[in-house]
């Protein structure tokens, strides 16, 4: 208004030949313009903002359903993905228990095969022993001999033979040959035992015989019915074992992929729900806005239309044409000075020239003023100095100088603004560049860990398959040596039959033929013809000098025998100490690639966190990039805004000081003109 103000004296300044209520009428016409045209711009302003409401209205509340549904699909997400994990690490548990356990079970069958196998072989080297002897004794009790060395050598083989196998033989006898074996074996003299029951004795030893041959055949059976056993369960172990592994392999990578999307799950959930409530908020606080502005919009447009309303009635009274004739009559009639000076009496002519000295002192001033400071205000009141009343100059001028008070005060706080925005720019930019440092930081730091994390990951998986082939190939050496092992002992054991064979074969001849001699020699013994001449050497020295060689020949064999056994005790023992030594190496080979398998879980499990981490450190480092491009760009629009203001308040503010002092000396000016009227 004081703008219409201002527009009003200036317009009455320029034409000082309308009458008043014509001027008031172009005013008022002005006025219902003006009205009009900021009632239009208030309407497409309305439409604006119409369109902007209902555009983002529409966008949030399609965003909130959609943010809606992905939290329950995240959610749904998370639900699952942490059961498959529990689920995952239950079977872990159980599948490494298993494995666990079928590798003792195979370690505790291994055991129970070697001692088998040693049983086996001891048994199966009695039954070859005692089958040997009993071929023996029927080959000598078949020639009915009747030498007490070969009786005794028969006793002694039963004897042997009911210390080794008496629990069998028990079994299949009955009372009858328990008394005549009795019988035969506690008689002072074998031989008339055994000429009292020859045919039993013999019967009993071809029996004993094939019973040892059978139970040689049915023990070498279910040797071999074991081993197949045992390499059927074994190989069976064995698959069930790598089937345990490749399972808790599957499981783990299972486990791993299931953490690494419940992870991100769990971040997308807390972003959409972040994001929701933003949309949410934005909504609710659109809907306020677009109503109060709808509210606003219709009081305005109502105190518009009242306004223009006014302004057209005012209009049509003034241009009534009673109204206009009445107007004719009186306050339109040419040089209406000159009647109020007329009606007042003002005084003499040299009071007027005074005034209109004063009047033009004055409008000189605010020209120069007005050029100055090129205020179109200015030049409009310079005018109106001349023209118009000099109560309403000042009024015009106390405004002029109230405005320019205001300007000040208003440059002051936009100075302040400008200032506190900068520098809060500056403060949040460089609280900006020190978190992009630090995010920077920790994305370098977090690559270097996932890296580390891979080769260690990737270490440990090469570590387990260097293993498991050690284990194969330990494998392999493990059933040569047994192999080696088996053929060392039946060689040794075949070597020992026929060394037992060829020193039984000497000693049954040699101690025979001992005795033999022995009993020859007390048969020739004759009281010595004194004088006779001494008879030559008997031909027996050189039989007594082969049977002391037959006695050598025994010893060594004995000697060789006993080697033999002491090489097969040592491959014996070689062989406990190859499976032990091989079952603790795939024990503890088995523990290190669990605990390298563990160790792969769990840097598996660090590296998705790390990557987890890593995206988040991205994305915040992307916002944050974002958020200096816009700090940037805020600042940017300050500078744009305030660096005149900043640069040009000093001689901005001293120029508007300058400007009210000026205006004060019109006013002064003015004012003892004022004065000097009354």
């Amino acid at each position: 208004m004081r703008v219409l103000a201002c527009t009003a004296l200036a317009a009455a300044a320029a034409s000082n030949d309308l009458r008043p209520v014509t001027k008031v009428i172009k005013l008022l016409r002005d006025m219902k313009t003006e009205l009009e045209t900021e009632v239009a711009e208030d309407k497409a302003t309305s439409e604006k903002m119409g369109c902007w409401c209902s555009t983002n209205e529409k966008e949030k509340t399609e965003a909130i359903a959609v943010a809606t549904r992905r939290i329950a699909k995240h959610e749904s997400t998370i639900e699952e993905k942490t059961a498959l994990s529990a689920q995952l690490k239950g079977n872990l548990v159980k599948t490494k228990a298993e494995v666990n356990a079928n590798h003792e079970a195979l370690s505790k069958a291994s055991a129970v095969r070697m001692d088998g196998m040693k049983s086996f072989q001891d048994e199966q080297k009695d039954l070859v022993q005692s089958i040997d002897a009993m071929k023996n004794a029927i080959i000598v009790l078949g020639k009915h001999n009747e030498n007490p060395a070969a009786m005794t050598s028969v006793k002694t083989v039963l004897e042997r033979a009911l210390g080794r196998h008496k629990d069998m033989l028990e079994k299949i006898w009955g009372p009858t040959q328990h008394e005549v074996v009795s019988s035969f074996l506690q008689a002072k003299d074998p031989r008339a035992s055994y000429n009292a029951q020859s045919g039993q004795i013999y019967g009993i030893l071809k029996n004993m015989k094939e019973d040892f041959e059978q139970r040689l055949t049915d023990l070498q059976a279910k040797e071999a019915e074991d081993e197949t056993n045992y390499a059927g369960l074994k190989a069976a172990k064995e698959r069930e074992i790598e089937a345990g592994r490749a399972q808790v392999e599957a499981d783990e990578k299972e486990l791993a992929e299931s953490n690494t999307i419940l992870a991100q799950a769990k971040e997308d959930l807390y972003d959409t729900t972040e994001a929701r409530t933003a949309d949410s908020a934005f909504l609710s606080d659109l809907q306020e806005k677009c109503a109060t502005f709808e509210q606003d919009y219709a009081s305005r447009s109502k105190n518009r239309a009242e306004e223009i309303s006014a302004v057209q009635d005012a209009i049509q009274i003034l241009n009534d044409p009673d109204a206009f004739d009445t107007f004719g009559k009186t306050v339109n009639k040419k040089s209406m000075r000159t009647q109020e000076e007329g009606f007042l009496q003002m005084g003499s002519r040299r009071m007027r020239m005074s005034r209109v000295h004063s009047r033009s002192e004055a409008a000189t001033r605010l020209r120069a003023l007005a050029k100055t400071h090129k205020s179109a205000q200015l030049f409009a009141l310079a005018a109106a100095v001349k023209n118009e009343a000099i109560d309403k100059v000042l009024k015009a001028i106390d405004q002029m100088v109230e405005d320019l008070k205001e300007q000040q005060q208003d440059e002051v706080k936009h100075r302040d603004e400008c200032r506190e925005n900068l520098n809060t720019n500056d403060r949040e930019t460089a609280k900006g560049e020190q978190n992009k440092g630090i995010l920077e930081s920790r994305e370098e730091t977090l690559n270097g860990e996932i890296a580390d994390l891979t080769k260690e990951i990737e270490a440990a998986e090469a570590e387990i398959k260097e293993s498991k082939e050690q284990i194969r190939i330990a494998g392999i050496d493990r059933v040569n040596e047994n192999n080696e092992f088996q053929v060392t002992v039946a060689d040794q054991r075949t070597a020992q039959n026929i060394l037992n064979k060829a020193k039984e074969r000497l000693e049954a001849f040699y101690h025979a033929h001992e005795n033999v001699e022995e009993g020859d020699q007390h048969a020739l013994v004759q009281e010595p013809e004194p004088g006779a001449e001494a008879p030559p050497p008997p031909p027996g020295m050189k039989e007594h000098s082969a049977n002391g060689g037959g006695n050598k020949v025994i010893m060594m064999l004995a000697e060789v025998i006993g080697e033999s056994q002491q090489l097969e005790a040592e491959a014996v023992q070689a062989e406990k100490s190859g499976q032990a030594a091989y079952e603790s190496f795939v024990k503890d080979t088995n523990e290190e690639v669990v605990r390298l398998q563990q160790e792969i879980t769990d840097n598996k499990e660090g590296r998705a966190d790390k990557n987890t981490e890593l995206n988040r450190v991205k994305e915040d480092l992307e916002s944050q990039n974002r958020d200096l491009e816009d700090l940037a760009t805020v600042r940017q629009d300050l500078h744009g805004d305030c660096d005149f203001v900043m640069e040009n308040f000093e001689i901005r503010q001293q120029s508007r000081a300058d400007e009210m002092e000026a205006l004060g000396e019109v006013k002064g000016v003015l004012t003892s003109t004022t004065m000097s009227q009354s």
